[in-house]
């Protein structure tokens, strides 16, 4: 690509099909769609209960001015406070200022500043002292892609539908961040730097040494040894050797991603929408190909994965891109940017980068693990609870006596009742209810309780919200809420899963890969696993990328009536964690009642 004049702008303009073409070579899931018609809904409501017609109307017309003002940061409508606003103020404060930049900084070494404070540290929890500066580099052609981040945070622009239409229209997009911070920073590097990127920053989680997560008296009796002289604590080498793998479609037309095996018919995985991503776990070998909607059989592009090469891009030698539409032209630019970021967050931290950048650090607490068996005390309003560390990389706690066996039957006969259904997988795309009955992945059964569903279903809610020391009316709203219907959850219904003998889950990750234009780019933060049962044998989770010193097969906890197991698919730096992989071993024999709630940040998608 030819180089540009020093101190000549960014713009849309200024990346054409050939530059971008010669920047691959060189450098090497879904759109959310439109909501369902309320119209006929309205209707019946309107004609059952004319009585209320007055009080609905104020109703959603308050409802709809603070969803407004929460989401678009505007503070122009003057309208008395409604019982509705000041709950839906309350279920949305945490996202009041949210930025998906909010982690990156292109100001702090230029001026002076340490680079650590030049970063919105407070985003960050209680675990600045996991994080570690790093560098990163932005080719100079994709500060218009940065703009369109910054804007879209600038407006609250949550699916960039405002920002691609101005910005990509826009001869000059910069002008629309004139007096932004960030924005000048980045123009001094651009026009003083001679070379063709600029510099920013940000923060990554840095992983622990094997030997501290051992209390130090443990730590002493390993280091001892028959002739006094120090062992260092390695690792044990893991048997398990899956991973999380990523697939980009960098084609303005959906594919359908398969598993391919070996003298069988492939396996669908699932679809990816034009210039967006699908994951899944895989191991080391297996082959996977992308194909068109309309013909399943012709491979488009095959690869066979490896941990080394975990995201794997799917780009057509025939594609126009002076012909994309303007959304579909800024998500290929987003996915451009990502890649670059990717390769810096890799060096730094030895980690595949998995989420989209930028990605803001999780707006929710994390327990920190420091060391096997630490334990940590949680007064709730239902007693004191004991978080017991299980494992430090990934973050898993152990909660004993979470539940009551009272309350553990009452939720075995409520699923009963409510009656089960064969589990499925989620499978990405637009397929039928975005899921797929998958046997050989996960062959149990389940049950949905919403929070409202009954006393007991509130109550876990609030407890566990007391325990990830969040707001619980964030975790869908409370059971006495009189706009429960309006607001951004963070946790999905209460699942009740049935194991029958010989069923199982294999090793999988709960995280899921967003829209790279979401801008608050939601997935599955933590999962609350609630043992309901232990009458059968087998069934044991298993955390087999766990990092120890003594088991080959990572971590296995035995479930135990009435506790709980938390942990993160999360970290600190807002990538998801590879090692969160987990797995539920068959029944060998019984049968087995598992609870798991699923909390997302910062809001599910």
């Amino acid at each position: 690509m030819a180089a540009r004049d020093r101190g000549e702008d960014s713009s849309w303009e200024d990346i054409n099909a050939d530059e971008i073409e010669d920047d691959e070579s060189d450098n090497e899931q879904n759109d959310e769609g439109d909501d369902d018609d309320d119209v006929s809904m309205w209707t019946e409501l309107m004609s059952g209960w004319k009585q209320h017609c007055a009080a609905i109307l104020v109703a959603i017309v308050a409802t709809t001015v603070a969803y407004s003002s929460t989401h678009s940061g505007s503070l122009t409508t003057q309208l008395a406070p409604t019982t509705a606003a000041l709950v839906l103020e309350k279920k949305h404060a945490h996202l009041h200022g949210y930025q998906r930049t909010a982690n990156i900084s292109f100001c702090g070494r230029l001026h002076g500043v340490d680079a650590a404070a030049a970063v919105n540290v407070d985003s960050m929890s209680n675990h600045a002292s996991d994080m570690r500066v790093m560098d990163f580099h932005v080719p100079k052609k994709l500060i218009p892609t940065l703009i369109l981040h910054y804007k879209a945070d600038d407006l609250q622009d949550d699916d960039y539908s405002t920002v691609i239409t101005t910005i990509m229209d826009t001869k000059d997009p910069a002008t629309l961040l004139r007096h932004h911070e960030e924005y000048d920073c980045l123009r001094q590097q651009q026009e003083s730097s001679p070379k063709n990127y600029i510099k920013g920053v940000t923060m990554y989680y840095k992983s622990p040494d094997i030997a501290s997560m051992y209390p130090h008296d443990t730590e002493r009796a390993l280091e001892r040894s028959v002739k006094k002289k120090a062992v260092s604590i390695q690792p044990a080498h893991l048997t398990f050797t899956g991973f999380a793998a990523k697939f980009i479609n960098l084609s303005p037309q959906t594919v359908l991603l398969h598993w391919d095996e070996r003298g069988r018919r492939p396996r669908l995985a699932g679809e990816i929408a034009p210039f967006e991503s699908l994951g899944t776990a895989t191991t080391p070998g297996q082959s996977f190909s992308v194909s068109p909607v309309y013909d399943s059989e012709h491979a488009l592009q095959r690869w066979a994965a490896t941990a080394d090469e975990a995201v794997m891009t799917y780009t057509p030698t025939d594609v126009n891109l002076t012909r994309l539409s303007s959304k579909d032209m800024a998500k290929f630019q987003m996915q451009l940017l990502n890649a670059e970021f990717a390769k810096h967050y890799l060096i730094h931290s030895g980690r595949t980068w998995l989420a989209h950048f930028p990605r803001a650090f999780p707006v929710h607490p994390m327990w920190e693990a420091s060391n096997f068996d630490q334990k940590r005390k949680v007064k709730t309003g239902d007693g004191t609870f004991e978080l017991t560390v299980a494992s430090v990389t990934p973050r898993v706690f152990t909660i004993r006596n979470f539940l009551s066996s009272n309350e553990c039957e009452r939720l075995i006969e409520v699923a009963r009742l409510q009656g089960l259904q064969g589990s499925t997988v989620f499978s990405g795309g637009n397929m039928t209810a975005n899921r797929q009955r998958e046997g050989s992945t996960r062959s149990s059964s389940n049950a949905w309780l919403g929070r409202t569903s009954n006393d007991l279903s509130d109550q876990i809610y609030r407890r566990a919200a007391e325990v990830l020391q969040m707001d619980e009316a964030l975790l869908q709203a409370p059971i006495d809420d009189e706009v429960r219907a309006y607001h951004h959850a963070t946790a999905e219904s209460l699942q009740i899963v049935n194991y029958k003998q010989g069923q199982e889950y294999t090793a999988h990750h709960d995280f899921i890969h967003p829209p790279i234009h979401h801008r608050m780019q939601p997935t599955r933060f933590a999962t609350l696993l609630l043992y309901l049962n232990d009458d059968f044998d087998g069934g044991q989770t298993t955390f087999p990328r766990a990092m120890n010193a003594h088991h080959h097969d990572g971590i296995t906890i035995k479930p135990v009536r009435g506790t709980a197991v938390l942990f993160y698919n999360m970290l600190p730096d807002g990538n998801v964690d590879d090692l969160s992989q987990h797995s539920s071993k068959p029944v060998v024999s019984g049968e087995k009642w598992l609870a798991n709630l699923w909390i997302w940040d910062p809001v599910i998608n």
